[in-house]
C-alpha cells in the first residue's frame, strides 16, 4: 500500500506507559486538537454557510470560503466584537461527516513531532525554578 505523504500532519504518539515528555506533548496535541475542533465548531455556528457547502459537489469553492469565514471571524475579534460562545453547533456535524484517525506516521511529521518533544522538555526544564 502506497503511503500519503503528509508532513504536516503531527499525529500523537501511540502506546502505553510513555515516558513524561511524550505524554506532555500528547496532552498538548489533544488540547491543540480540542481548541481547533470548538473553534471550527464556532465557525460553522458564526458562518451559516459552513454548513451548506461541506459535502457539495463544486469542492474548489470550499477552501476559499473556509478562508473567508476565518478572515471575517478575526477582524470580528479585532475590532472587539464580543463572540457567542453558546453559537457553536455542539455535536452538530455535516451529513456524511465521519472523524478520521491517520495511523500513517509520515517521517517528516515524526521528525517535527520529535523536534516538539524535545522542545517541550527544555522549555519545561529552564522554566523550572533552581
Amino acid at each position: 500500500m502506497k503511503m500519503l505523504e503528509l508532513p504536516w500532519l503531527i499525529t500523537p504518539y501511540e502506546s502505553n506507559g510513555l515516558p513524561a515528555s511524550i505524554s506532555a506533548f500528547n496532552a498538548a496535541h489533544g488540547a491543540a486538537r480540542s481548541l481547533a475542533v470548538t473553534t471550527f465548531s464556532q465557525l460553522k455556528g458564526t458562518w451559516r454557510i459552513l454548513n451548506k457547502v461541506m459535502w457539495r459537489p463544486n469542492k474548489w469553492k470550499f477552501p476559499s470560503i473556509i478562508l473567508v469565514c476565518c478572515l471575517l471571524h478575526n477582524i470580528r475579534i479585532d475590532s472587539g466584537d464580543i463572540l457567542q460562545p453558546d453559537v457553536a453547533l455542539s455535536g452538530h456535524h455535516d451529513s456524511g461527516y465521519g472523524e478520521q484517525c491517520c495511523r500513517q506516521v509520515d517521517p517528516l511529521g515524526r521528525t517535527m513531532r520529535d523536534i516538539l518533544v524535545k522542545h517541550l522538555l527544555h522549555s519545561k526544564q529552564t522554566a523550572a525554578p533552581k
